[in-house]
């Protein structure tokens, strides 16, 4: 545990960040540089790159940035924020599974509107457990949609499926 680590700037061409890499540090925001393709080394998915982080509030990925990797931030309960650029347009299985507080999923810090449109696959259990996630905003490019993507999104109460999307589940 170190809480008195409350920033770090990672570099580009990082490709992976492995489980718990930041776990019991004090960041509070932390940008995931456009070339990381994994964020989880553990196959069975049970600790992702960002658990234990129990101060991080918002998560940004970076422009260009084409897919959220696999696991991401799962299981992280202190997530509120996490910004997605426009170029994103996969979103991995257990990406978010579980981050109980997030609310907001948005184009840019100052943004307080979610914006998916680009998005074309949110993979499995994607969105799980996520209780505070009320709106995913236009997913007018959304194609697939994986098993339990949005399973226990307690406060999650419609969702617009565009006239393009091919599979549920």
């Amino acid at each position: 545990n170190n809480k008195a680590l409350d920033s770090i700037a990672l570099p580009e061409g990082l490709e992976t960040i492995g489980k718990c890499a930041f776990s019991g540090t004090g960041i509070k925001i932390l940008t995931i540089p456009k070339s990381v393709k994994t964020m989880n080394s553990n196959t069975n998915y049970s600790h992702s790159a960002l658990y234990g982080m129990t101060s991080l509030e918002t998560l940004i990925f970076e422009d260009d940035m084409r897919n959220i990797p696999v696991g991401a931030a799962q299981g992280n309960t202190s997530l509120e924020q996490v910004v997605i650029p426009e170029s994103v347009d996969t979103i991995g299985a257990y990406a978010f599974d579980n981050c109980s507080r997030l609310k907001f999923i948005v184009r840019s810090e100052s943004s307080e509107v979610t914006d998916m449109s680009a998005v074309r696959t949110i993979g499995n259990c994607a969105f799980r457990g996520c209780l505070n996630l009320n709106n995913l905003g236009e997913l007018s490019s959304l194609v697939t949609i994986g098993e339990y993507a949005f399973e226990n999104n307690k406060a999650l109460d419609s969702i617009a499926l565009p006239e393009g999307l091919e599979t549920i589940g």
